[in-house]
């Protein structure tokens, strides 16, 4: 190779270098931030377990909501009521897309390092948190639902976490952050019904009815159920079954 040639590579593995190391910086700042935002936040409001950080203040209505979530919670064997579980109110459009990225479309986000929970924002009066695009939901039952994610995740850790089918980590957060009163056999009918409204993305609401099955029916545990001899294929072909003995 030339001697021009080779400084020309030289030159380009060189700036090729630093591109990837500004990058990687800017990933690694980022996180930084989704992990630690609290300097990003002007009020912060402590109650019980429960750190609410946002750009105005929050009163007291926003203790019954966190005193629900503390009851959801408390009937989840991973609970820890010595956890902190800390949620950041974006307020704005822009801040819960700079915060939420690709998941800005979701209710809230919890994220995986140091799980950071952030919603867009909140309506106390309603009782509700309230996406941008105006859809709401309520407090306890996202809230509740974020922080599951947080236990599930400390009992896992972070690797197996990801590893876990979707149905296994979004069920329990669903089973446990907003249980259901309705019968199970009611609900299943509910799953089967075209048009049916389930308050939440249908697969959340599917996923919730395999681990109230495998929960409140055959009395597995957290652990058990998130082994891998737990297929989901293999629990809906037995629900099914289940639900046709209820039937007769």
């Amino acid at each position: 190779m030339p001697l021009r040639e080779k400084i020309r590579v030289k030159r380009f593995i060189r700036r090729l270098f630093w591109i990837v190391a500004a990058l990687a910086i800017l990933i690694i700042a980022y996180g930084t931030v989704l992990a630690f935002p609290e300097p990003l936040f002007a009020h912060k409001y402590s109650y019980k377990n429960f750190v609410i950080y946002s750009r105005t203040p929050i009163d007291d209505r926003i203790k019954p909501e966190l005193d629900v979530v503390s009851q959801r919670l408390a009937k989840s064997e991973l609970n820890d009521p010595t956890m902190v579980h800390r949620v950041f109110v974006a307020g704005s459009a822009s801040w819960y897309a700079f915060f939420n990225g690709p998941y800005r479309g979701a209710m809230a986000r919890n994220y995986e390092f140091n799980n950071s929970i952030f919603v867009p924002q909140l309506d106390l009066s309603a009782e509700k948190v309230v996406h941008v695009d105006g859809r709401t939901a309520p407090i306890a039952t996202i809230l509740a639902h974020e922080m599951t994610h947080t236990l599930s995740q400390r009992r896992l850790g972070i690797i197996r976490s990801w590893r876990t089918p979707s149905w296994k980590k979004e069920g329990y957060a669903e089973y446990v952050g907003d249980p259901r009163s309705e019968p199970l056999i009611e609900d299943l009918r509910m799953l089967e019904s075209a048009g049916s409204d389930f308050g939440v993305p249908k697969q959340y609401f599917e996923a919730a009815i395999l681990w109230r099955y495998l929960a409140d029916v055959r009395k597995l545990s957290f652990a058990e159920i998130m082994s891998d001899a737990v297929v989901r294929e293999a629990v809906v072909e037995e629900i099914h079954g289940w639900e046709k003995v209820q039937n007769k």
